[in-house]
């Protein structure tokens, strides 16, 4: 993208939008006080809330665990709880209010709930204290939860960095490969499930980040979470000898609580195989344009399609819940993973093909606009009924979708009418999804603009014809028609840019994978662009825009790790 960046005349008409993404402000927070314990009533909802929900996808404390402690804190009658009222560990109450904060997440959104989660969360840091890093596993737990409320809600501390630290204490402790000593069978479970779930979020974010994974899949030698429940896992204690000799629950009965972590686990193995084989494609020298561009080209193919059939048996292989109790046990969120993950995979076969005409193939092409077309399609109808929430990484993935799109149909002379149709209509929902995620993460805005800038531009290119060789002015007027929106809508997104050609797609990657620090918080500011220029400044000459600047926009999603802060002040992390 950085050609489209550097030309004079977008940045004088867009002086606001780049001053922007330039900044490096935080989100401003609500002003909140740290919330007292609920009554118990509200707190069992919130902990049912909490097991129905996020444990079904990442169960890394066990549910009996999870009752235990309710039971401490809110015991059923009066006198006990006078009694424990002033004698709660400094370690139950930081669980509890954790427990709380990411059991609110939903209710809270959907207009259920009026305590703010936020404020539970700083309740917790309230009695989060620097011994509960040195208690083993446990540790890891607490840091887990940390992690599950930051990728929801804006913590001030890099979730990447809370993963990263998560999967250097589980191999501290051996987690990564099988038990050191003997343990009970449902010990053992949680320390598979422990590990794998910092391995899910590990694959998923570094990934997404371009930054190394913690730990390499050959160095793993534990065995996944059998798909059992605790009590059919403590029910065979004595009658089977090891855990991995306990018959999966679903070839008995509905799938357990297990099952959805195995799947995701599943899948980032995927991702990692993908990772590595392109990475190694990338240091291949068939795939530079001077050597064997066809066998390169075939290679590249080769590849997206192997993995896209893997992908397609992952999915085949999802469980059906007959009533689905949350977002994890439904099938239009496997078909979200899916999409996404074919998504990145054909983004890295656009960075990585060789180039004719500064392009790859048209196979490789129409590969990306249909997965892009799929995840917008397939994101904007959970989120619009209320099925998906809105988190940074999701306003990543649609981000990302977008500029695909728009990438595609800039660049290709050889999009079928309907595709492109398609193509128009994909865009305009995307548009539509980032602004209504825009209001509620506000910090998001100046990504918002970026893309209604590009939107804008990309539809005159089209209405002419310039970009892809052929007149489509009657087209785009149905288009119009079907849509409300004018081909040349009069307003601030007017502009001229030069043609849309990107030599490298890790431009693309450049704007839409490493988001946190930049832009973030910018709520304050508006997205107009009512001057031309910026305090008199030639915008030609403004140094801030350096290829770095680009760089750092996907630290969005997950958080800067030089940033660290919030509940590490004063912490040493070099454990």
């Amino acid at each position: 993208m950085t050609s489209l960046f550097d030309d004079t005349n977008w940045r004088n008409k867009n002086a606001d939008v780049l001053q922007m993404l330039a900044s490096a402000t935080r989100p401003a927070e609500p002003s909140l006080e740290p919330h007292e314990l609920p009554p118990t009533d509200e707190a069992r909802r919130k902990f049912d809330r909490y097991l129905e929900g996020q444990h079904r996808q990442n169960p890394f404390i066990l549910r009996q665990d999870v009752e235990d402690l309710f039971t401490r804190v809110f015991p059923q009658d009066t006198v006990s709880q006078n009694i424990l009222s002033q004698n709660i560990s400094a370690h139950d109450l930081f669980r509890t209010f954790m427990i709380l904060a990411i059991g609110s997440l939903i209710p809270f959104r959907r207009g259920l709930s009026q305590s703010h989660p936020l404020g539970f969360y700083l309740a917790a840091m309230r009695h989060f204290e620097s011994s509960f890093l040195a208690r083993g596993l446990s540790a890891i737990q607490d840091l887990l939860l940390i992690w599950r409320f930051g990728i929801y809600h804006h913590i001030g501390t890099s979730v990447w960095d809370i993963v990263q630290l998560c999967m250097r204490m589980c191999i501290e402790q051996g987690l990564h490969g099988p038990p050191r000593t003997h343990l009970y069978l449902l010990d053992e479970q949680l320390q598979r499930r422990v590990f794998w779930v910092c391995y899910v979020m590990d694959r998923y974010s570094s990934t997404t980040l371009d930054r190394p994974f913690a730990i390499a899949d050959e160095d793993i030698t534990v065995r996944f979470p059998v798909d059992a429940d605790d009590k059919d896992i403590t029910s065979s204690f004595g009658f089977v000898p090891s855990l991995d000799d306990i018959c999966p629950r679903h070839l008995l009965s509905p799938p357990s609580e297990t099952t959805v972590l195995i799947l995701c686990t599943k899948l980032r193995r995927i991702s990692s195989r993908i990772h590595l084989e392109f990475s190694h494609i990338a240091r291949s020298p068939s795939s530079d344009l001077n050597g064997d561009k066809y066998l390169a080209s075939g290679q590249v193919c080769t590849s997206v399609e192997s993995f896209l059939d893997e992908l397609d048996q992952w999915r085949q292989s999802a469980p059906i819940f007959s009533q689905p109790r949350c977002l994890f046990e439904r099938q239009e969120w496997y078909d979200l993973l899916q999409a996404r993950e074919a998504l990145q995979l054909v983004r890295r076969a656009v960075d990585l093909a060789p180039k004719s005409g500064e392009l790859p193939v048209r196979y490789i092409l129409s590969l990306c606009l249909d997965h892009a077309i799929r995840v917008i399609s397939m994101y904007t109808n959970m989120y619009n009924e209320g099925l998906a929430t809105y988190t940074r990484s999701y306003f990543q993935m649609m981000f990302a979708a977008g500029l695909s799109v728009l990438f595609c149909v800039s660049v290709s002379a050889h999009i079928d009418l309907i595709d492109v149709s398609e193509a128009y209509d994909s865009l305009l929902r995307c548009e539509e999804n980032l602004k209504a995620m825009a209001k509620v993460m506000p910090d998001s805005s100046p990504y918002v603009a970026v893309y209604e800038a590009l939107h804008r531009y990309i539809l005159e290119k089209l209405d002419s014809g310039e970009s892809l060789g052929r007149p489509l002015g009657a087209m785009h007027q149905h288009m119009s028609g079907l849509s409300g929106v004018p081909p040349h809508a009069a307003g601030p997104w007017q502009m001229a840019l030069p043609a849309m050609t990107i030599e490298n797609a890790d431009g693309v990657e450049s704007l839409i994978g490493n988001q946190e620090t930049l832009g973030a918080g910018i709520e304050a500011q508006g997205t107009s662009l009512e001057s031309n220029n910026l305090m008199g400044m030639d915008v030609s000459q403004w140094s801030f825009l350096t290829d770095d600047t680009w760089w750092r926009i996907g630290n969005y999603a997950y958080g800067d790790p030089s940033e660290i802060q919030g509940m590490f002040t004063g912490i040493d992390l070099q454990l």
